[in-house]
Parts: C-alpha cells; structure tokens; sequence
C-alpha cells in the first residue's frame, strides 16, 4: 500500500544527503569524513526549519516548480562532485608523474654524477699512478746519483789524501789566525813540529827580521784570495834558519767567505845559499881584482865573508906549514879599525882550540857558531 511505500522511504535518505555521503567519501579519510557528514547535519537544521514552517505558506504552482528543479539541482550538484573528484584524481596523477618524472630526473642526474665521479676517479688514479711511477723513477735517478757523488767524493778524497801524503814539497792548512790546522809529513820534517803532540802558529815560524813583510803578505792573502813566490826566512823548532818560497790561497766556506787558508811550502835554502856563494865569489873577485897584497886580498875577502854571513867580525887565518901554526892575516870589525902589526902578532898552533882543529881536520864543527858568537 501507499502508506507502507512511504513508510519504508522514510528509512530512506534524501538526495542531498546521497550528495553529503558523495562528499565525504571524496575526502579520503574516516574522521574528515564524519566531520563533514556531522557538519552537513548540523547545517542542514536551520534549512529543512525553514522549509517545515515556510512550506506551509508556499502557493501550489511555486511548491510544484520546486519539487521539479530539486532534481536537477542534485543532479548539478552530483556532477559538481563527480567534477570535483576527477579534478582530485587528475592532480594527483599529475603530482604523482610529476614525482616520478622529478626522481627520473634525479635518478639520472644522479647517474650522471655518479658516472662522472668514476671517471674523474679514474682519471685521478692515472695520473696519481704515472705520478707516482715518476717519482719513483726520479727517487731511483737521484739514489744512483747519490752513489755516483759519493763514489766520486770518495775517490776524490782518496786522491787528495794520497796528493796530500805524496806531495814532495810541504803543504799546509792554517785558519785566518795563524794556526796551523793539519800538514803533511814533509812540512813536520821541515818545521820540526808535529800537531799530534803541540799546537803550532805561523807566528813561530817567522823570522824576526821579516815580521813586517810575512804580515803584509798574509793581508794580502786575504784580500786578493791568494800569492806567489812570497819568499822569506823561517825559523825551525831546532833553531834552524831556512828560506822557504810559498804559493798560497783562501778557502772559502759555502756562503764564499774565507775560512782558512793553504799554502805549499818549499824549502830552496839550498838554492839560497849556492845563490848567495856564487853572488861571494863573483863579489870577492872584484874586490881582489888588481891587488897583488896578500893582506889586502885577505881583508877585502873578510869584508865580503862578514857581509855574506851578516856578522860584525870575520877574522882570516893563513897555514904556515912550515912551523905548523895558524897566522892571522885579516880582521873585519864594525867597531875597531884593522892593524896590520897587530896581526902578525896573533899565532896558534894548527891543533889548538876549535879552529885549529877544524883547519887540520877540515871537518865542520857544530859548536863554533855559538862560541863565535859569544
């Protein structure tokens, strides 16, 4: 019957409210859900009052077109919410392709970064690998040059010690003050100092009457870095005269500052002395050139005899082998003048007193300097 149809549709909900469900369903999600289907309720309350207390105002022909326009007012309104959730599905696929197009791209960038990260390791490792061989093979140049520098220092070294030792002249090493560093076996022969055992200045070494010109020359060392030929007079640890004729020069340290100095020493006393006699004879045969006097020949010889041995006396004695005696003929003295009367007074037999002896023996005696002297 009619009335159990309308009794039944009452359990029915509205259009509106299909509308209502349509909406909440379209939010994806229960409690946003509820809220919108509480709130459709709730606004639904004032509207259907209205309705109640004004439809009963309403005329017929108004009351019909509002019952026709309801459904196509719910249909629009179904359409809108169709609409509504195909734009919602749509932005969400575009967001979503959005997505996976953006992680493609950065997957690819990715990629590529990664791809390039390798191939710049690569690379790296190459030219770490050929930079590292090089090193190797220049470490390995530098080690065989190394040996090959000490191979020639050693050898150097070993020639220089055997120059040093074999040298046949003197040779030695002093700092800028004088003090003798190291000489070799001829120069200990020649000064008669040994290092070993003492310490020794060039200072000792010269002759007094050269001070003046051994110190000049050691300026001139210094300045000019080297000399030649410096001659002069050196006294031995034996008390010994000796001329001696050097070549010298400076030795610099690694910042070309002079550090000390060396120098070959080279003992020419003989050639000094056969100079020197040769130098006597040829002055001692001028000075007798046209004499015929015993006596004066024999005091022009003392002269020359006394400035050849740069002494103030010299006294000439003549053999009479006859009464085997020694009669002095000459006498030179810087202080006293020479008599001849009182030469022919002064006579001693041939073997009294040094002398005598060495005029019989002919053989040299070591002490006759210092009793000459005396």
């Amino acid at each position: 019957t009619f009335f159990t149809i309308g009794f039944l549709n009452g359990f029915l909900p509205c259009g509106l409210v299909y509308m209502a469900v349509f909406g909440a369903l379209a939010t994806s999600n229960a409690f946003t859900g509820s809220l919108y289907m509480f709130l459709f309720g709730l606004g639904t309350i004032p509207l259907m009052t209205a309705f109640v207390y004004l439809g009963n105002f309403a005329k017929g022909n108004f009351r019909k077109n509002i019952q026709k326009a309801i459904p196509i007012l719910v249909v629009f309104i179904g359409i809108l919410f169709i609409d509504r959730e195909n734009y919602r599905r749509w932005h969400r696929s575009k967001v979503y392709y959005q997505q996976k197009f953006m992680s493609q791209n950065k997957t690819e960038i990715l990629k590529r970064a990664l791809e390039h990260q390798k191939k710049a390791r690569k690379e790296a490792e190459k030219i770490l690998e050929h930079k590292s061989l090089e090193l190797y093979n220049t470490s390995q140049e530098l080690k065989k040059n190394n040996e090959n520098l000490e191979n020639l220092l050693k050898e150097k070294t070993s020639l220089l010690k055997g120059i040093f030792r074999n040298i046949n002249d003197a040779y030695i090493i002093i700092d800028l003050k004088g003090n003798v560093l190291k000489m070799n076996k001829k120069a200990q022969d020649l000064f008669g100092y040994n290092l070993k055992n003492e310490n020794l200045n060039t200072a000792k070494l010269f002759f007094k009457e050269d001070y003046s010109y051994a110190y000049s020359s050691f300026k001139e060392l210094i300045n000019n870095g080297h000399f030649l030929d410096y001659a002069s007079r050196i006294i031995t640890k034996n008390n010994e005269v000796k001329w001696v004729n050097v070549n010298a020069s400076i030795i610099y340290d690694k910042f070309n500052k002079p550090a000390a100095a060396q120098g070959i020493v080279k003992d020419v006393t003989q050639e000094i002395e056969k100079k020197r006699i040769l130098d006597l004879i040829n002055k001692t045969a001028k000075s007798i050139l046209g004499k015929e006097d015993i006596f004066e020949i024999a005091t022009e010889i003392s002269k020359t005899i006394a400035n050849y041995l740069e002494t103030d006396y010299c006294v000439v004695y003549l053999l009479n082998k006859e009464k085997n005696v020694l009669d002095q003929i000459a006498r030179f003295s810087s202080n006293a003048a020479n008599s001849k009367e009182a030469l022919h007074k002064i006579s001693f037999p041939l073997d009294e007193g040094i002398i005598g002896k060495v005029a019989k023996t002919g053989k040299k005696r070591n002490n006759l300097a210092r009793v000459a002297s005396k």
